[in-house]
């Protein structure tokens, strides 16, 4: 979906709310939203796009190793500000009590119900409201629900029945969640959870991705994230070896100071553990037990090659800088133990293969 198009759909959507609100009810003075932003910051040197590649020659390169850390966290990232902008829309024009309506979808000319309650309780969570959208046809568009102290929110997506217009058939099956809390207990002031999954596969393209899934907690400037990609169909080099890897990670950023480090793991999609990610299936060992059957008495070549592999890669505001013992000179990559990213496992990669979404 276009911005744009999903900004307009909101406005025709906060306008008819605005038509529902009791503005004469002086005991109605607080609006039901959730108040606050539900995207956790994070920082641009290992969330947006590489900006320096490196040169090409008998190394492989820091930016391609890391190249799909930066694109999945942007993705996550991206994912949780598009809820971010519904919210922002919504509490704009303050809804004061639980109310049911229908609107007309300008981008793609179907009627959307809504439907607003108070007190509701799914798979033994309890939540103050709850926030349910269809399509003319009936089908699930999106259900949000959250309570406002402490702060917690749910919002369940399908993209095909919010806009039919800008998805076609094949994204029909893609689902969205995303999870926001303020819980201390978690161990983290504020955290989010971002799962996609029915991603239509490319047959064209053995790499491509069906599901995803990202945590990513913060408390102050530091941001611990960890994730995994399920790729059912990718090989690295053996063609031989039964296909479908899961690409893992485990990151810290620090937002003031813009940098980060991180891990990554290449276990295969069927794989129930999650300690022996960064180590049985760290991205050394992997290509190195690949690339060592094609080179056997190259051992001295292909550890030159995977140099760039070390853990954990450092991130600045450029991308990769360094890795391994080679720590860069500013004294916050180690300050408080940063760049110790131990405990920080991604999912385990069968549960992300299986993942499916749906409305509660």
């Amino acid at each position: 979906m276009k911005n744009s198009d999903f900004i307009l759909m909101l406005l025709i959507l906060a306008t008819v709310i605005t038509g529902c609100n009791k503005d004469d009810d002086d005991d109605m003075d607080q609006s039901i939203m959730l108040d606050r932003s539900i995207a956790v910051d994070i920082p641009e040197s290992i969330s947006k796009s590489a900006l320096q590649k490196g040169e090409k020659g008998d190394t492989l390169q820091g930016q391609d190793i890391y190249e799909n850390l930066r694109s999945f966290i942007s993705v996550g990232e991206k994912s949780a500000e598009w809820i971010d902008s519904f919210l922002t829309v919504i509490s704009t024009y303050n809804i004061y009590y639980p109310v049911s309506f229908d609107f007309p979808n300008p981008v793609d000319g179907r009627t959307k119900s809504v439907v607003v309650t108070a007190d509701v309780s799914y798979v033994g969570n309890s939540w103050e409201y709850e926030m349910k959208i269809h399509d003319q046809d009936g089908s699930n568009a999106m259900q949000v629900l959250w309570n406002r102290d402490p702060a917690a929110l749910e919002a369940i997506i399908q993209p095909y029945n919010m806009d039919r217009t800008s998805f076609d058939i094949t994204y029909c099956d893609v689902m969205y969640r995303i999870q926001y809390a303020e819980d201390i207990s978690s161990g983290y002031e504020r955290y989010m959870i971002v799962s996609i999954a029915g991603l239509p596969l490319d047959p064209t393209n053995p790499y491509s991705l069906d599901n995803l899934k990202m945590f990513a907690g913060s408390n102050g400037d530091i941001v611990d994230l960890y994730g995994n990609s399920n790729h059912p169909d990718a090989y690295l080099i053996d063609t031989d070896n039964v296909p479908g890897l899961n690409w893992a990670f485990g990151a810290r950023g620090n937002t003031s100071e813009n940098i980060g480090v991180a891990q990554i793991g290449l276990p295969p999609c069927s794989h129930s553990g999650t300690t022996d990610i960064f180590d049985t299936y760290s991205i050394y060992d992997v290509l190195y037990n690949e690339l060592i059957v094609i080179f056997p008495s190259d051992s001295v070549q292909v550890n030159a090659y995977l140099t760039n592999t070390d853990v954990p890669g450092y991130f600045d505001c450029n991308g990769f800088v360094s890795c391994g013992t080679d720590i860069p000179a500013n004294p916050a990559y180690t300050a408080n133990g940063f760049n110790d990213l131990t405990g920080l496992d991604p999912f385990a990669p069968n549960t992300v293969h299986d993942m499916v979404i749906d409305f509660y």
